[in-house]
């Protein structure tokens, strides 16, 4: 995500249900662990990278990883920096993603169209042919390391409204040629590496991408997919958007007979004050309309991962590591230093990535999961109204961790404290 258009508060007919109703359908997916995933941009982050901050990587507008800048002309392809991404992921054993597109302006339906990337980026190819060509010839330069491709990144599917839209975005084609593309896509990708998963296109906007879900899967074209992919950015940085969003996916796939597909939250993520410079907010709406401060943006991006695993989304890929101006982990992509929120979110990722959440028990502003491994409990993770440690202790737990790093044992705590000491905070108990 580049840049964030107005997005409204979500309350259509398709996610008319109440929170406890929500509450009462969700359950963690039984066989997947937690994954926290991100995004690199720089091929020079991998030089300095850490190997336990994340468990995978999309590639997405990373240098030099766009079609139009790895096929710049017809038939000849520049993939030096797109080898030194796939080669830094394979390094640090990172599960890999690719997000395919954006169309050069030699092969665009389209080419003097404005575009999100470029001239012609966001049109359709004229030729299909030269889509099948470009998405062959990376699924067979990159077998057995790339795992997923997602077929586009945040489609406007114009054809979804009744109104023109303002902007192209990162696709302006129609539904049924996304549609075709995700056909293309998926065959040849299987042809090359049949294990490779398809990523439906991941729709972003709150109502607005509900109704693209909506329109492109009517194609008939997720019958191709093996997940459906979504951008599940709050406009409004409430958990209870979070709820309505994923909850309306869950009923537009089940809709068109693909309610066996697992959900992927590709891109998410928000502002952070110490991502760049004392960052501020770059729109008066929307996602980019607040700077967080560290320890509450780490508070907030626990709770989406571990909510959005409640509600049965298998991954979720933070935006983005090195970017400077967007959820970043470092506040200088050339030293490559985790910054304060960079930090927690390793803390919160050593709770609970490749481990599984059983037994959650979900109050609505409240959130108790356990935390389990292979061999069985680890401990519980929780925000909400404060316990005593005298009555956490009752339920088995001595030890109690936070987001900063503070860790103690429960009994060194007065018998008055609750626990966590605001209901904001997250605490993983063991």
């Amino acid at each position: 995500m580049k840049s964030f258009g107005k997005i409204p508060l979500i309350r259509c007919a398709l996610v008319a249900l109440s929170l406890s109703a929500m509450a009462a359908t969700a359950a963690p997916p039984a066989d997947k662990p937690v994954f926290l995933g991100q995004h690199i941009m720089y091929t020079q982050t991998y030089n300095t990278l850490q190997d336990d901050l994340f468990d995978g990587l999309r590639i997405w507008d990373a240098e030099g990883t766009q079609w139009a800048k790895i096929e710049p002309k017809k038939g000849q392809f520049d993939f030096e920096r797109f080898d030194k991404h796939v080669d830094g992921a394979v390094a640090h054993h990172l599960n890999l993603m690719y997000t395919l597109g954006q169309t050069p302006q030699w092969a665009s339906a389209r080419p003097e169209e404005k575009g999100q990337t470029g001239p012609g980026a966001s049109a359709e190819p004229a030729d299909m042919g030269d889509w099948a060509r470009y998405v062959r010839t990376v699924a067979t330069r990159y077998k057995g390391k790339i795992s997923a491709y997602e077929i586009m990144n945040e489609p406007r599917v114009p054809d979804a409204f009744s109104f023109k839209t303002t902007s192209p975005g990162y696709f302006s084609g129609s539904a049924a040629k996304l549609g075709e593309m995700t056909r293309i896509a998926a065959e040849e990708v299987h042809k090359v590496d049949p294990g490779a998963k398809i990523v439906c296109p991941s729709m972003t906007g709150g109502e607005f991408g509900l109704k693209r879900l909506d329109a492109f899967l009517k194609t008939g074209a997720g019958k191709y997919c093996d997940v459906i992919g979504f951008h599940y950015y709050l406009s409004n940085f409430k958990l209870d958007e979070l709820r309505e969003m994923v909850e309306g996916t869950k009923k537009i796939k089940a809709h068109y007979g693909l309610a066996q597909l697992p959900i992927w939250d590709t891109e998410i993520g928000f502002m952070i004050a110490e991502a760049g410079f004392n960052l501020q907010p770059k729109d008066t709406k929307g996602p980019a309309s607040k700077s967080f401060q560290s320890d509450e943006a780490a508070r907030l991006a626990a709770k989406i991962v571990v909510l959005s695993h409640y509600l049965g989304v298998e991954r979720t890929y933070w935006f983005a590591h090195d970017t400077s101006w967007m959820g970043s982990t470092v506040a200088d992509k050339r030293l490559n230093r985790l910054n304060n929120f960079g930090k927690s979110l390793l803390v919160f990722r050593h709770w609970v990535s490749g481990r599984y959440l059983r037994n959650c028990v979900d109050g609505g502003s409240s959130l108790f999961c356990e935390v389990h491994d292979k061999d069985g409990k680890v401990g519980a993770i929780y925000w909400g109204g404060g316990k005593t440690p005298a009555a956490w202790a009752k339920q088995g737990y001595t030890q109690v961790d936070f987001l900063n790093g503070a860790s103690g044992p429960l009994k060194d705590f007065d018998a008055s404290t609750a626990l966590p000491r605001i209901s904001e905070d997250v605490i993983f108990l063991h």
